[in-house]
């Protein structure tokens, strides 16, 4: 399970998308405060398509807002794409805790927002979505239990509490299968790979050639916090003990430039349970939920890789 399958989506189109998402949170009553970064990132994703004409504009003034309203594009994306599932008017009622990345401490509504944006897109994949205890229930060919993290620290220890915490959330519910599906976009190095800003401490134009390369980097940072998450699986007595929990996934974002193109990245890690325990291995429905998932990303748009460890 390792591909890469480019899809570009137009800054016009994702601003479409974010036209769509303006009028859907006016229609929920849901006004994003005066001066917010949400609204902000809102104003950036709806004029995207400036960004063509004036690459080092206003709309680069500041990197980490610029990706986190490319962030919100593809949720707005996977949002519409999952408009036609049941499972959507339960997922717009979470809208109100909308949220995006930011360099400051993972909130509480940033981690709904995280939960919905797992959530849409498993929508999109044709699983039935709530986003309730442990944080995605999906129902369809298997019955899913989620728990989501979106770690703000690269020490081992604390990744294998979130991880630690994730598997009992998962297994405190009756039934159902588990995994823990890990955000790690605040871990990611972003600052290596966003195109440069004015007035922020940046890394000179930085251009791959390929998307390969890019997708290669990203694979590379994905990959040490797999191995991270893997020395820490000794603590996890209760996962290794019940087989209902499968694994854990880590997604991982950026925005890079690719042949001087700004472009959305995502690569989509699973480290199964007998790779994560060292048991015989055996290819189990956790691998098709992670195929469905990426499939999904792939007709959103942009770099999409998956990888089993």
């Amino acid at each position: 399970m390792d591909r890469l399958r480019p899809t570009a989506i137009s800054y016009r189109t994702l601003g479409a998308d974010v036209a769509w998402l303006r009028d859907l949170l006016g229609l929920r009553g849901i006004e994003p405060e005066v001066g917010s970064p949400l609204l902000a990132a809102l104003d950036i994703a709806g004029r995207f398509s400036a960004w063509l004409e004036a690459p080092r504009g206003d709309l680069a003034r500041d990197g980490m807002l610029f990706s986190g309203s490319l962030d919100l594009a593809y949720l707005a994306r996977a949002l519409r794409y999952a408009s036609v599932s049941p499972s959507f008017p339960h997922l717009e009622r979470k809208l109100k805790n909308l949220a995006i990345r930011e360099e400051r401490e993972v909130t509480k509504d940033r981690s709904e927002t995280f939960e919905l944006e797992v959530g849409a897109v498993l929508a999109g994949a044709g699983y039935n979505v709530e986003i309730k205890e442990p944080d995605v229930v999906l129902s369809g060919d298997e019955l899913w239990r989620l728990a989501c993290k979106l770690p703000a620290s690269d020490s081992a220890v604390t990744l294998g509490d979130r991880l630690q915490d994730g598997v009992k959330q998962c297994l405190d519910e009756e039934g159902g299968l588990g995994l823990v599906i890990f955000g790690m976009d605040r871990l990611i190095g972003h600052r290596d790979l966003l195109p440069p800003a004015e007035g922020i401490s940046a890394s000179p134009w930085l251009s791959f050639s390929q998307p390969e390369e890019l997708m290669t980097e990203l694979y590379r940072q994905m990959f040490h916090y797999a191995s991270t998450l893997r020395s820490q699986s000794d603590r996890l007595i209760r996962g290794r003990e019940d087989t209902r929990f499968r694994g854990l996934v880590l997604v991982g974002r950026t925005t890079a430039l690719v042949a001087g193109t700004a472009t959305h990245a995502a690569s989509v890690k699973l480290v199964p349970r007998d790779v994560l325990f060292g048991t015989d291995p055996v290819v189990g429905p956790e691998y098709r939920l992670v195929e469905r998932f990426v499939a999904t990303l792939n007709s959103i748009g942009g770099l999409n890789t998956a990888h089993a460890l």
